[in-house]
């Protein structure tokens, strides 16, 4: 009934599930400049009325005017990320955000392509020039929202004839160690770590795997692609301060793969 000892399948928990019932999502717009943001504001409501979804659509042009509870709901943020005589950028909002709800879907606005290194620590999902925001803001808001259902994503996994749900954004990586294979999860609201053991191919579990977000970066780790902070040809750093030992021989390859997955990069 399992292949390879797992299968994949759809949970969602309360809450994910009362957003997929009423289409309903929170939206946070922040730029200091008030003509785009009304402009940003319109686009946005109108591609989720074209979903048939509903979205509470928060605008302000300043850190200030946002309350706690705006970003405890905050499920999507499109954030400017330089505001013209301020003390603060989008990164501090980012920061904000992360601390009152750490899986929301961060958009940064810019008017240059050099964007500040700080996303990764904010995690940010993507990147948009303000200049090409209404030819493609469509696509990253849609983007966005399937990120979001796929935090409820889980893996099944059979282990000594015991079922295991596991949350796919739990999972930092996989490692091949012999003929064992490890999957290392975050353990809920902590910095440790726990994992799991049984049987399998990592090669089977990267043919599975890698349209779930999961690249492999060396011959013995498949990791999460959600958790890497930073990604060169020696290692992949992980948001949990982890560092894995990566491939040079398919560096390029894998990173082409990796930017396109974070949406840095155009397929075609």
């Amino acid at each position: 009934m399992y292949k390879n000892n797992f299968e994949m399948f759809r949970e969602v928990d309360t809450f994910q599930k009362a957003k997929v019932m009423t289409g309903m999502y929170t939206v946070l717009l922040c730029d200091d400049d008030a003509v785009f943001l009304e402009e940003l504001r319109v686009h946005v409501n109108d591609i989720f009325s074209k979903r048939d979804d509903r979205a509470k659509v928060y605008s302000f042009t300043e850190m200030e005017g946002i309350g706690e509870s705006t970003l405890v709901q905050c499920d999507i943020a499109i954030l400017d990320i330089d505001f013209t005589g301020k003390r603060y950028n989008g990164i501090d909002i980012a920061r904000r955000l992360r601390a009152a709800r750490n899986d929301a879907v961060i958009i940064f606005l810019t008017n240059y392509i050099e964007y500040a290194p700080e996303g990764y620590e904010v995690r940010a999902f993507r990147y948009l020039l303000k200049s090409e925001m209404a030819q493609k803001i469509e696509r990253y808001l849609e983007q966005a929202i399937e990120h979001l259902g796929a935090e409820s994503e889980s893996i099944r996994f059979q282990i000594s004839g015991e079922i295991i749900d596991i949350p796919i954004k739990s999972i930092l990586y996989i490692e091949s160690q012999l003929h064992k294979i490890n999957v290392f999860i975050q353990l809920p609201n902590t910095k440790k770590m726990g994992f799991y053991t049984f049987n399998n191919s990592i090669g089977q579990l990267e043919e599975d795997l890698s349209a779930k977000g999961f690249l492999r970066i060396h011959k013995s780790y498949l990791v999460n692609m959600a958790h890497i902070q930073r990604y060169t040809c020696h290692q992949a750093e992980l948001d949990n301060g982890m560092t894995l030992k990566a491939s040079a021989a398919k560096y390029a390859e894998q990173k082409e793969r990796y930017l396109l997955w974070k949406g840095e990069i155009i397929n075609g």
